[in-house]
């Protein structure tokens, strides 16, 4: 038993090509499964970042009615309302007031 047989040799050779085989199709799964969670984590930045925008788009839109609406309302007492744009200042005042002072 000193000698090992052609049997024992193939079969050492057949159990080290499985070893390796086994190890590589392991480290496959693993490169695969790091770049596609990489994907997924970039595809829900992305979708996350889309609704932020939509959001901050909804927001500033309402915000601006909000303030037109408050305008509309502020000159409907008729009283003068100031409005300052650029270092601007007018006073605004609804036509209908001056028309009924007259």
């Amino acid at each position: 038993m000193l000698f090992n047989s052609k049997e024992d040799v193939m079969e050492k050779k057949m159990n080290r090509q499985t070893v390796i085989m086994i190890s590589l199709a392991v480290a496959l799964i693993i490169s695969l499964s790091y770049i596609a969670l990489g994907w997924y984590q970039n595809y829900i930045a992305q979708q996350q970042n889309t609704i932020f925008q939509q959001g901050y788009q909804q927001g500033a839109v309402y915000g601006y009615q909000q303030a037109v609406l408050q305008l509309l309302n502020q000159a409907s007492t008729c009283k003068a309302v100031p409005v300052t744009a650029n270092n601007v200042t007018l006073n605004l005042i609804a036509t209908e007031c001056l028309q009924a002072n007259q």
